[in-house]
């Protein structure tokens, strides 16, 4: 992982679709076209328009504090080993992360996103 900020980025995908992402694509702040890669997973949010005439105007990021507080309770949740789920769920939570039972692995986002339902 490079603290380098560069005005190219020479890869887009910089973490597996099977695995949490453990590193993103971050703006340097006040710029338009610098980037870094920074360690975890980006927040969830979005960028809020700045002077629309100003090019150089990167923008407001908005964070989405209810996606950011549910996805650190499912990892805890996870971490834990799923406690106060049945023990039907957690056979089926447990067959969905074993690559050996199944044909086609889940991506980490499809696994995220049956955990949160559950």
């Amino acid at each position: 992982m490079s603290n380098t900020a560069t005005r190219k980025i020479d890869r887009l995908i910089i973490n597996s679709p099977y695995e949490a992402p453990k590193e993103h694509w971050e703006r340097v702040q006040g710029t338009t076209s610098y980037f870094r890669r920074a360690p975890g997973r980006r927040s969830a949010g979005y960028i809020k328009a700045g002077d629309t005439r100003n090019p150089d105007d990167p923008g407001v990021f908005i964070p989405i504090e209810l996606v950011n507080q549910i996805r650190m309770h499912v990892d805890k949740w996870r971490e834990d080993g799923y406690p106060g789920v049945t023990g039907t769920t957690h056979h089926l939570l447990e067959h969905w992360y074993n690559n050996q039972e199944r044909n086609h692995r889940f991506f980490y986002c499809q696994l995220e996103a049956m955990e949160t339902i559950i």
